[in-house]
């Protein structure tokens, strides 16, 4: 016998899904950003805003994958933000660093459907909010009163 699976069910399944994998590449990053910074070349240390850029990158994307949970569309679209420049920066250095960006361009990939999703989900319900934003709830949180 097949079960069944509700348009909800598959929501939160997917959301599910795109915060484990972005809780964990955030996390992973943060952990191998900070090792090659306190572990690195002299050189590393002449670019410390990149340094501080991206660990506040990576703890966006933590507080985003962790937001996420809490199905509302303003933290979708921070988790598409997130997402967004993730991806752009991955096609932005394309092949500088090979070895590394492996494992980019496959995130980056994923994080294209991430992105189509979550902006085709949250859309939508900011529309219906209008100029009250934060007014209203949408729909995406209904299942939480």
């Amino acid at each position: 016998m097949c079960a069944t699976v509700s348009k909800s069910e598959w929501d939160q399944i997917i959301i599910s899904n795109i915060i484990v994998v972005q809780f964990l590449f955030s996390l992973l990053w943060l952990l191998i950003t900070l090792f090659a910074f306190i572990f690195g070349s002299a050189a590393l240390h002449a670019y410390w805003y990149w340094f501080l850029f991206f660990i506040a990158f990576w703890i966006v994307g933590l507080a985003s994958s962790i937001l996420l949970r809490k199905r509302r569309p303003w933290h979708r679209i921070l988790a598409a933000l997130w997402h967004s420049l993730l991806v752009g920066y991955t096609f932005i250095e394309w092949g500088h660093w090979e070895s590394v960006f492996k494992l980019f361009c496959f995130f980056a990939i994923y994080g294209i459907f991430a992105i189509s999703y979550l902006a085709i989900t949250a859309l939508p319900h900011l529309a219906l909010l209008g100029g009250g934003v934060g007014s209203r709830r949408s729909d995406l949180d209904s299942d939480q009163r």
